[in-house]
This record gives structure tokens, C-alpha cells and sequence, in this order.
């Protein structure tokens, strides 16, 4: 997922967007229980990020 941003917005830079190819997003990683139907942590990371970067340390700040 990519969210669309303005042509300035910090830490936007040019990555994946399949909706308007060429512009400025983020990538985001978030994660959800769906148990109890509730955010429990995440990151706006900047658009040209890896899609699993970060994801051990996401994985390691749930389980703590």
C-alpha cells in the first residue's frame, strides 16, 4: 500500500505507486489483531522502501 502524498511532503519520495506512477508516496507497515479488531503498532516508511524492511523489528516490538 502507498499512500499519496504532495509534491513536498516530507519524507515522500519517488517509489511503488500504481495509482499515479511517478509521484511522491510513503510505504507504509502497519500491523492489526484481528481478534480484538485493533491497531498495535506501525511505520510510515519513505515510498522507495522495501516492502519487508524493518519487518523482523516489527515482529520483535509486538512480541515484547
Amino acid at each position: 500500500m502507498c499512500g499519496q502524498r504532495g509534491r513536498s511532503q516530507e519524507g515522500a519520495v519517488k517509489g511503488y505507486n500504481p495509482k499515479k506512477l511517478g509521484n511522491n508516496c510513503y510505504n507504509i507497515q502497519f500491523a492489526f489483531c484481528d481478534e480484538i479488531k485493533a491497531y498495535l503498532t506501525g511505520y510510515v516508511r519513505s515510498g522507495d522502501t522495501y516492502t519487508s524492511n524493518g519487518a523482523a523489528e516489527l515482529i520483535k516490538e509486538i512480541m515484547a
